[in-house]
């Protein structure tokens, strides 16, 4: 009776030695396979494919005399492939190596086609985001022109209580529209990458300028946050890079830390080396579960609640898919209630400006237009003993990064660590990029 229900089951089934060669297959088994001869005797593993690590995983199942069930491929004697889910195991220590195979080719087949219409959806989603970030785009354009017509129009106005009140509307208004303009900016970015269009072009820059221009655009956020932020830079610090991508890596960097570590330090800090440059971002915050740590940098992510933190989620997507088209890296560090700490790595592609003549015609610019010598201005003009060029506000590009210390050459100049004023000045540009660098290129997100 038992052999009956054994010879009849709807699984197929085979029982193999401790070699892996089969002793016997019941009805099903000879089924499944279609084989017309004799599967006694023949080895196990031979019926299944050897693409796929087919037979690898069978081999793997019968040394270790069974273990987790592994999903393979097989041909039937008709050149049908088919696919097959395989389980081993033993019913009592000493006895032959029972074998079980759910043929899942059906289940495959529809899993293929829920991947198809899911990477469909995705594609239309895209397309999507990408016509309408453009659509949105330009009446935001003429909102943000027309707000700034009229916050001119009643900063020049007698100043008056009503003025003051509609003034007040309008610059919240203006911040409103800003931060319309970076979501906007975000959804198209996402479907840039997702479609291949995000484009870089590079050039050589200084990447302590463009860290000082973004750490005077995000002063006021800063302040309001009760963040302090502490600067460290090696500069100057030239590089082949595309500049405003390398702005929108640092801000999203410190607006990342600045809404995550409200009320305590926020530190930036730039290295070099003559082939790369290192940026380190840490707050004091909440800090994130290891768990979590690769998990961020996915689409629209997060490790906190989206009901207590506004956002889509897309910061540190799009600033790893921007870190990786450079050709660097980025990744987290943290521990919950011990804060985080975001390094990115880039290569400063120096050889890329056709000889070493390049660097120093870039460090020869600088020089001529930050040197300070004791007693002299950028400009020219004579310094008396303690002052500054252009009083609290050095007027000097490459001196408001690089702070010479006695002895140092504006080569290799060390930004000390010090508090940045909430709303000081931001850099007026960045001279440099004008002159010793090679034309633009394209470079293609893959």
């Amino acid at each position: 009776m038992i052999n009956a229900c054994y010879e009849d089951a709807p699984i197929a089934h085979l029982e193999v030695d401790d070699l892996g060669i089969i002793v016997h297959v019941n009805n099903a088994c000879l089924e499944l396979f279609q084989s017309q001869e004799k599967m006694v005797g023949r080895s196990v593993v031979g019926l299944f494919s050897e693409g796929e690590n087919g037979q690898a995983q069978v081999r793997r199942i019968l040394e270790q005399r069974g273990g987790e069930a592994v999903e393979v491929a097989f041909r039937r004697r008709d050149g049908v492939e088919r696919r097959a889910q395989v389980k081993a195991w033993r019913l009592r220590v000493g006895d032959r190596l029972q074998i079980v195979v759910f043929d899942v080719t059906k289940h495959h087949q529809q899993r293929e086609v829920q991947v198809t219409e899911a990477r469909e959806a995705i594609r239309a989603r895209d397309e999507f985001l990408s016509v309408a970030s453009h659509e949105l785009r330009t009446p935001l354009a003429a909102l943000v022109l027309q707000l700034a017509t009229l916050q001119k129009l009643f900063r020049s106005d007698e100043a008056s209580e009503s003025n003051t009140r509609v003034l007040g509307k309008i610059d919240k208004a203006v911040k409103s529209t800003r931060r319309l303009t970076t979501l906007v900016d975000g959804l198209l970015d996402v479907s840039r990458i997702a479609t291949g269009r995000l484009a870089l072009q590079t050039e050589v820059c200084d990447l302590a300028l463009v860290a000082e221009d973004i750490v005077g655009r995000t002063a006021d956020a800063a302040r309001r946050a009760g963040c302090e932020l502490e600067v460290h830079v090696d500069g100057p610090l030239p590089g082949v890079w595309d500049r405003l991508r390398l702005e929108q890596i640092l801000e999203n960097l410190l607006s990342n830390a600045i809404k995550y570590g409200a009320g305590k330090p926020v530190e930036l800090c730039i290295r070099k080396t003559p082939a790369m440059a290192t940026i380190t971002v840490r707050d004091h915050g909440m800090g994130i579960p290891a768990a979590d740590l690769e998990r961020i940098f996915g689409q629209f992510e997060r490790a906190v609640p989206t009901r207590n933190y506004g956002g889509l989620g897309l910061g540190l997507y799009i600033t790893r898919q921007i870190v990786e088209a450079h050709g660097g890296t980025i990744h987290a560090q943290s521990e919950p209630g011990a804060g985080a700490l975001f390094v990115v790595e880039l290569p400063r592609r120096l050889e890329f400006t056709d000889s070493a003549s390049r660097v120093g015609e870039f460090t020869d610019n600088a020089s001529r237009v930050g040197e300070l010598s004791p007693g002299s201005s950028p400009g020219g003009d004579e310094l008396s003993p303690g002052s500054s060029p252009g009083g609290d506000e050095c007027t000097d590009s490459a001196s408001r990064v690089a702070e010479l210390s006695p002895g140092s050459s504006p080569g290799r100049a060390e930004l000390p660590a010090r508090p940045v004023a909430p709303g000081g000045p931001l850099a007026e540009g960045n001279p440099l990029r004008t002159t010793g660098g090679p034309p633009s290129q394209d470079r293609e997100l893959q």
